[in-house]
């Protein structure tokens, strides 16, 4: 993907490490030259609208999907590619001003997560990208990112200690500052692959909060909590779960921590 967060792509792979000047080492886009194969669902949002297509302030919501499968008289299988058409021509046509990566951006709201989820889709494309700002303070993006990521901190030297941190898919966790501080160790870095499986049951990517060893420290993001409501992992790469931010507070040898991350200035793009 082409997507990092906190020098991370998809599965805890490096994001300079996975870059060369012939193209990304992993998750590259070449396997997908000759295509998908799999049922495609087109949903026609744009022929919903009064406009001819989504506008600014009014972004696409899962009720809208919804609508525009039983305007086709189609159901949304696990499995399927789904195209959403939004009417980008037609937007940028009624809109000669709005610039790309500059103005509010018209798109898909974020709880396109979870009906995309709920139908366990395989693959989406669209002629929209994600609702910008999408009404959360600090998130750059929203149906491109998840919200919140349960990381697996180590310390470098033995006997080695670990600690897990909740924070904000777009923010960056402060592990050589505020973590290394509350753990009280000289140098710290990112659980291995091996390490995380091993602690917690579960792989990068996957780890749930909800789950983890006892006695086991839990630093929690102070910015999720103003929230309305969170997305974590389940304990396994193919679902997540939505519940509130008062969640993390009653863990157990939980502590909401403030200063926990740090802003990553623009889009993750």
């Amino acid at each position: 993907c082409h997507v990092a967060w906190d020098g991370q792509l998809y599965n805890g792979r490096p994001f300079l490490q996975s870059l060369s000047a012939a193209g990304a080492t992993w998750c590259p886009i070449d396997p997908l030259f000759d295509g998908i194969t799999s049922r495609g669902v087109l949903l026609d949002v744009a022929a919903g609208r009064n406009e001819g297509h989504v506008t600014v302030g009014h972004p696409v919501t899962p009720r809208e999907l919804d609508a525009a499968a039983e305007r086709a008289g189609v159901r949304v299988e696990p499995g399927d590619v789904v195209v959403v058409r939004s009417g980008d021509a037609a937007f940028r046509r009624a809109h000669p001003e709005w610039v790309a990566r500059v103005s509010p951006h018209p798109g898909l709201h974020i709880s396109c997560l979870e009906w995309f989820r709920e139908k366990d889709i395989a693959a989406i494309a669209w002629d929209m990208m994600d609702e910008r700002p999408i009404g959360y303070a600090g998130f750059g993006m929203g149906v491109h990112l998840a919200i919140a990521n349960t990381i697996i901190v180590a310390s470098k030297k033995e006997p080695k200690q670990y600690a897990a941190c909740v924070v904000k898919a777009t923010r960056r966790l402060d592990v050589n500052h505020a973590v290394r501080r509350l753990m009280g160790v000289a140098r710290l870095s990112f659980a291995s692959s091996d390490e995380t499986r091993t602690l917690t049951g579960m792989m990068i990517g996957g780890v749930t909060v909800l789950a983890l060893p006892d006695g086991l420290p839990v630093y929690v993001d102070d910015t999720l909590m103003g929230l309305p409501w969170v997305i974590l992992g389940s304990g396994s790469r193919a679902s997540k779960i939505r519940t509130s931010p008062e969640v993390l507070r009653r863990l157990p040898g939980a502590q909401i921590v403030p200063g926990l991350s740090l802003e990553v200035p623009g889009d993750s793009l």
